[in-house]
């Protein structure tokens, strides 16, 4: 008898983990949806405490003409400098985003500078409060970007 059972209570594992599996890609694909779009650098977010949370940090609000157009295959163009290797360039930034399988639960985004592939072109964004926060690398604290979608 408890053969039986056994297939039934594997099948229901199974779908149980397919469904579980279909909501969060779901939930990444929607979230991408909302990022689709163009947005406008807001206010910024400076500190040199690392210890600080980032529930304590104010953002400064800014008047800024810099753009971020996100689009729906993933790539990004902007009229910003989004290349941090330490050379200086002074033209817009193209590449790609996406969600790395690590960062799917936190819904951690990857922002990838074709211009500088490698490191200093891996930068990090969430949607936090309808707006995106870019994290800009910083050997001490915070340094960070808040955009919001323009219409």
């Amino acid at each position: 008898m408890k053969k039986a059972h056994l297939p039934v209570y594997i099948l229901i594992k199974y779908k149980v983990f397919i469904c579980f599996t279909v909501i969060i890609l779901n939930s990444c694909h929607s979230i991408q949806q909302q990022i689709v779009g163009t947005w406008r650098l807001s206010a910024i977010i400076k500190s040199n405490d690392p210890y600080a949370t980032r529930s304590s940090l104010v953002p400064q609000k800014i008047k800024s003409n810099t753009i971020i157009n996100f689009k729906k295959n993933g790539t990004f163009t902007s009229n910003g400098e989004y290349c941090f290797d330490g050379i200086k360039r002074e033209e817009p930034s193209s590449g790609k985003f996406y969600i790395k399988n690590y960062n799917r639960t936190d819904k951690i985004f990857t922002l990838e500078s074709s211009k500088c592939p490698g490191i200093g072109s891996n930068l990090h964004f969430t949607l936090r409060d309808k707006k995106i926060e870019l994290n800009l690398p910083s050997v001490t604290g915070y340094q960070i970007q808040i955009f919001e979608k323009q219409q």
